[in-house]
Order: structure tokens, then C-alpha cells, then sequence
């Protein structure tokens, strides 16, 4: 009896991993349908498989703008960014710090390499993008050039696609999202999603540069 205990016991971490793995793609899927119904149209996601933070290439001070939006709300400055895109969550952020940790949380993941696999939800147009794809586009290439190949090669409608790690609380999730078209197309935000009896639901996005 013993040994079938410890065997149960010892499979409990990868099945609640395997469980938040899962949560992880559905609500990466669900962005993106939402990211389709606001911006009119299907769109086929061009997703880095190991997405990269480097400032100096792309995504420029992602890190710098989570603190600045984490101070902000601590101080009680609620940035414009949230007063147009999350009116909904003004009160709440006054009151409960737990998005602020989740913030934190994010900004700290960013220093860490994280694999994206293609187990998205079937309706959602995917290509994986890997490291070496991306050098052949635009590693020491002008980058109009690199975006005219990209665009030959990639259905129209093609955006290149970033995400990080969703860092979760089980009630709350946040994850940073970024889509290019171009060298001065795309922009990058902070996703909102939050927990109720039906499974999570969107809830907002800040945007947090554009291009």
C-alpha cells in the first residue's frame, strides 16, 4: 500500500503542473481571439518559440515600464494607460496590492529563458518561430528588408508574435504580449485576466509601448 501512496503522492507536482500549463495555453488562446475581435480580422501568430528581452534588439524597456506602472499604482497615480483601457480596475487596484505582486513577479521572469510550444486551441492560426528563423529575417539585415522577406514568406496577415511566462495567483494572471508587422508596426502590452466559476476570463490589457 505504501509504495502505491508514494507513487501517488509523488505524481500530485506534474499533474498540478501539467494543470497550470494547461490554464497557461487556454488563456494565451483566449487573448487571442480577443486581440482578433479588436483589431477586426484573423490573424496567423508568428510566435517566438524562445522569446528573448534583449533592449537593445526589440521590446525596449519592457522592464523599466512594469516598474514604472508598478510605482504609479503604489503611490496612488493610476497611469492614463489604465483609465482608457482598464477603468474597471481602477477601484480594485486602490484596494488589493495582489496584482501588484503579480507585476513584480512578471518583471522578475523576464531574466529567465522560457519555451512557448504550439498548444494553442485548434482555431487559432499559429506558425513557431524559432531563434535561427528570426536571425535569418533580421540579424545584421536592414531591417526593411528583413520584413519584406518575412512578408513574402508568411501569410498575409502574419504578426510576429511574443509572450512571456503568465504569472498566476489562481485568481489572477498577468502576461506581457507583443506583435510586430513591421519595423515601426506593433506595439506590446500587460494582459489582465482573472478567475471565476467558469474558468478565466479577460479582463484588460495596458499598453505599454508603440511603434
Amino acid at each position: 500500500m505504501k509504495p502505491i501512496l508514494v507513487a501517488i503522492i509523488s505524481l500530485i507536482p506534474s499533474f498540478c503542473l501539467g494543470q497550470q500549463k494547461s490554464d497557461d495555453y487556454n488563456i494565451y488562446s483566449e487573448y487571442f481571439r480577443v486581440f482578433q475581435k479588436q483589431h477586426g480580422g484573423e490573424y496567423n501568430f508568428v510566435i517566438k518559440v524562445k522569446p528573448g528581452y534583449n533592449p537593445t534588439k526589440e521590446d525596449t524597456g519592457i522592464s523599466s515600464f512594469l516598474y514604472d506602472v508598478r510605482g504609479d499604482i503604489k503611490e496612488g497615480k493610476i497611469p492614463g494607460s489604465f483609465v482608457l483601457n482598464c477603468p474597471q480596475l481602477i477601484d480594485t487596484l486602490k484596494k488589493d496590492t495582489s496584482w501588484l505582486l503579480l507585476i513584480d513577479q512578471l518583471n522578475e521572469s523576464f531574466k529567465k529563458q522560457h519555451t512557448i510550444r504550439n498548444t494553442f486551441a485548434k482555431d487559432i492560426h499559429v506558425s513557431m518561430f524559432t531563434y535561427s528563423q528570426y536571425a535569418e529575417y533580421f540579424e545584421n539585415k536592414d531591417m526593411d528588408e528583413g520584413w519584406a522577406s518575412f512578408r513574402e514568406d508568411y501569410p498575409v496577415h502574419s504578426i510576429l508574435t511574443t509572450v512571456s511566462d503568465i504569472i498566476s495567483d489562481g485568481k489572477r494572471a498577468v502576461f506581457y504580449f507583443s506583435w510586430r508587422c513591421g519595423g515601426l508596426c506593433g506595439d506590446g502590452s500587460l494582459v489582465m485576466f482573472y478567475k471565476d466559476a467558469r474558468g478565466w476570463k479577460y479582463l484588460c490589457s495596458v499598453r505599454l509601448w508603440q511603434s
